[in-house]
């Protein structure tokens, strides 16, 4: 493909000379030897090819240095392959800038007409704010009349014009036909959902979840949310599901996709599927259903509505009853998500083999339940979710299940014991029993899970402890056993090299010394004992050299001095000891935190002034704490820390010339701390200071021109401080 239209018209915006090239070839060699002693601001608008760009910008040296190269994209791989020094993700326009946009293109004003308003901020609201949009919306008003202008932004709040359909279907076109079909499953379905579940059903498909998701997401077509959970802009979204219209406009049962409810029961009711319908979701209830009133539990669909729907392969139901002979309908199903399913099953040849995705989220069911016996059948079965069946009371059922990856059995109150058999689920990664409040053993077995990744047992307050076993699991990367009722630790923990997440929060059984064998948890990132009843952290923390996060806040019983080979801990960024009553000091802290929360009996703190990529400190309950040592930007103190030698001043005065980063400063409830000193903090967004009593003075407020936020409350001995002039400050409590 040639570029020589691009290479000209380079070299016109540049050396305004037309017509230099006639290939590729000479049009590369032309700019790279031209333009060396160029000092030039190019950009690049929706790039959408790395060869184009190569032949255009192909290397930094072909222009004089302090040249900038601005490229755009939906692409993202694209700047990954050229190797570019900085990336932004464009973020969706506010509200605001939504609106003068479009009324600078619709109305040439900054504003819409008075009469127009409330219109327009309706079409404006279905943008998204996408600026795409906006610009070929708002052109569509401009010069029209008042009463055209008028009918123009009715339509557009119902239909989406074609121009920008057409322009977000480019993107669309150049997906091939695997990642189209999750493309339309995202839009019509799953916006919203966990993708990992998806995935199980795609990957059954043959449609390579892994790459497509891949490609989707550096195109700009989806954003992968921190839950794992799809994401998707309005009208990408509206493009993919008028792409499964177009299939048939006229006839619903013709698509491959139904997610309207009153289309799927027109089409059901009438009995009219076709092996053209490969995904449903029936997601509410009407009263009545081919002449069959609804029951208590909902809506009732028999087999000769889904006897045509061969290549069914996502089918989503709500409280609804099944009923009658399933031969040879659904035989296809990957994946069935069936809420709150009524107790009584009066389905027969429910062959449903290929399911690999079972959601009986809700239901009434419970280890007795006649379904059990058909969904045996599913030997491929992956994912299954019984969340909330309140009526289960022990896993005896699930014995058949061996290719389980994801079991969650959450908040699934009755729930007493889980059966030994769970031992020969081999490939069990995640094991999910949280809210489980009856719940009073795991089974030894458990040790058998060699591929279990993450075991959560949070808020399952009957459970007083772990079987030894658990120091089998050498793949295990998460424990959560928060709020449990777990008094100890197994000795064996340490075993555990895998583990990258501990989460003890909450348990109040859980006393006396953690086990020294933690320190023995090499690839631990995260420890969490926050609300526990602990008296001392282990010995060996300082070994835990990849420890990213420390919390310990409201450890009311933890006493002592902390162990001083915590500032060994290079990797922590956060760590927290607020509300920790008995603690009586801290050791050197480790200098790369980005966090630190203090409570402490004290007079002072440890030096601060090395922490220069501390952007949060939030210092609480210190009631005897004086001053707060060197730190960075800035200095607490009273009268007895008002006096400085030589050597003090002037490390403070170095420290002080140093780019720190705080952001974020909170003191509360320091009895003893008399004036605050903020002459030094440059980047501070937030300051909040509350109840200290004995605070008479806040020095250098008027120079925090980036404070945003400001609260002094319960502070009866200052007087009124001088503002910043950077804002707007509501009045202060004294």
């Amino acid at each position: 493909m040639a570029y020589i239209t691009y290479e000209n018209q380079l070299i016109y915006d540049i050396l305004k000379r037309e017509n230099e090239v006639r290939n590729d070839d000479a049009g590369t060699k032309f700019i790279s030897s031209k333009f060396k002693g160029k000092r030039v601001l190019i950009l690049l608008d929706d790039v959408d090819n790395i060869i184009q760009l190569k032949c255009l910008v192909g290397n930094r040296d072909w222009f004089s240095s302090g040249s900038r190269i601005i490229i755009t994209t939906v692409n993202e791989r694209i700047l990954e392959e050229v190797g570019v020094d900085y990336t932004y993700d464009h973020k969706e326009m506010d509200k605001d800038q939504s609106l003068l946009l479009f009324s600078k293109h619709a109305f040439r004003k900054d504003s819409p007409p008075r009469e127009l308003k409330d219109l327009t901020c309706e079409v404006v609201s279905k943008t998204g704010g996408l600026p795409l949009s906006l610009v070929v919306l708002g052109s569509l008003l401009c010069g029209k009349k008042l009463a055209l202008r008028r009918g123009t932004i009715e339509k557009l709040i119902k239909v989406p014009p074609k121009e920008v359909r057409e322009k977000l279907r480019i993107s669309y076109e150049a997906l091939d036909y695997e990642q189209k079909q999750i493309f339309l499953d995202i839009a019509c379905f799953f916006i919203g959902n966990d993708g990992r579940i998806a995935s199980y059903m795609w990957e059954a498909c043959r449609f390579f979840p892994e790459e497509g998701i891949e490609v989707l997401r550096i195109m700009s077509l989806i954003k992968i949310g921190d839950d794992h959970e799809f994401r998707m802009h309005d009208q990408l979204r509206d493009l993919g599901r008028e792409i499964v219209r177009e299939e048939n406009q006229r006839e619903p049962r013709n698509r491959s996709e139904l997610w309207d409810f009153e289309e799927v029961q027109k089409v059901l009711k009438e009995n009219n599927g076709t092996e053209k319908i490969e995904a449903i979701i029936l997601s509410e209830g009407s009263s009545k259903v081919s002449g069959k009133t609804a029951e208590r539990h909902g809506d009732i669909y028999t087999e000769k509505q889904f006897k045509n729907l061969t290549s069914l392969r996502f089918l989503h139901i709500k409280r609804a009853h099944l009923s009658g002979d399933f031969k040879d309908s659904i035989e296809g199903l990957r994946w069935l998500r069936w809420q709150k399913c009524p107790m009584n099953f009066e389905v027969y040849n429910f062959h449903v083999k290929e399911l690999v995705v079972l959601e009986l989220s809700k239901s009434e069911i419970n280890e007795k339940w006649k379904g059990w016996s058909s969904f045996t059948v599913a030997k491929k079965l992956k994912f299954l979710d019984l969340t909330s069946c309140l009526s289960l009371e022990n896993t005896h059922f699930l014995s058949a299940f061996k290719n389980l990856e994801v079991l969650i059995l959450n908040s699934c109150w009755g729930l007493q014991q889980i059966d030994s058999s769970i031992g020969g689920m081999k490939a069990l990664l995640r094991l999910e029993l949280i809210g489980c409040d009856n719940l009073m053993e795991i089974p030894a077995e458990i040790g058998k899970l060699k591929a279990l990744e993450q075991l959560l047992l949070e808020d399952t307050q009957k459970l007083s402890a772990l079987p030894d076993s658990i120091d089998s699991l050498q793949n295990l990367e998460t424990l959560n056993i928060s709020g449990s009722g777990i008094k100890e630790l197994p000795n064996g923990i340490g075993r555990l090299r895998k583990l990258r997440h501990l989460d003890a929060s909450r348990c109040n059984k859980l006393e006396g010394v953690m086990l020294e064998s933690i320190g023995s948890l090499e690839n631990l990132e995260i420890l969490n004992v926050s609300e526990t009843s602990m008296k001392e952290l282990p010995i060996g923390i300082g070994r835990l050299r990849k420890l990213r996060e420390l919390h310990a806040s409201s450890c009311r019983n933890l006493k002592g001095e902390m162990s001083e080979s915590m500032c060994n801990l290079s990797s922590l960024q956060r760590l927290d000891f607020l509300g920790c009553m008995e603690l009586q000091s801290l050791p050197d802290l480790p200098s790369n935190l980005t966090y630190l929360g203090v409570t402490c009996q004290s007079r002072k703190l440890p030096s601060l002034s090395h922490l220069t990529h501390l952007k949060e400190l939030q210092v609480s309950e210190c009631k005897f704490l004086e001053c707060i040592q060197e730190l960075p930007s800035a200095l607490l103190k009273n009268s007895e820390c008002s006096q400085w030698t030589d050597v003090e001043q002037s490390e403070l005065s170095q420290s002080l010339n140093t780019p720190f980063k705080l952001e974020i400063l909170e003191v509360r409830h320091c009895e003893s701390i008399e004036t605050l000193d903020l002459p030094h903090f440059g980047r501070l967004k937030k300051l909040d200071v509350r109840d200290c009593k004995k605070l008479v003075e806040i020095q250098g407020l008027d120079t925090l021109m980036f404070l945003e936020e400001l609260s002094i409350s319960k502070c009866a001995s200052i007087e009124r401080p001088l503002l910043p002039k950077s804002g707007e400050f509501e009045d202060i409590d004294g």
